[in-house]
């Protein structure tokens, strides 16, 4: 539920999410929190940065420290999940809404080409 919430609050935002943190109880591995970050998120590490020994291109830089998240918590008690930490200001331009088809939680792969 909170996973589509974030989804399709990003598509209507014009950005695009990903799975940032996830973590789960060691006795039975049940998950009790999750976050989902906007893709900019984050800076690229320096190494990565310079790399002259590299045969490929280096990738573009996507990420900017964007601070939009979401994060919800398992709360046994209640049998229910809370929104623990809900940020929803970005420090980028959106996506063009034209474009959002493109962005890669937008991206839908027909079965039969998955195939």
């Amino acid at each position: 539920m909170w996973e589509a919430f974030y989804y399709t609050y990003a598509r209507w935002k014009c950005f695009s999410p990903r799975i940032d943190d996830t973590k789960s109880r060691k006795r039975d591995g049940e998950i009790y929190i999750r976050r989902w970050v906007c893709n900019k998120e984050g800076f690229q590490k320096e190494e990565f940065l310079n790399m002259p020994y590299k045969k490929k291109r280096p990738k573009e830089i996507t990420g900017c420290g964007c601070q939009a998240a979401l994060r919800i918590l398992w709360l046994q008690k209640t049998n229910l999940w809370r929104c623990q930490e809900f940020v929803p200001f970005h420090n980028h331009d959106f996506v063009i809404p034209s474009q959002m088809q493109f962005t890669r939680a937008n991206c839908e792969v027909p079965e039969a080409v998955a195939a």
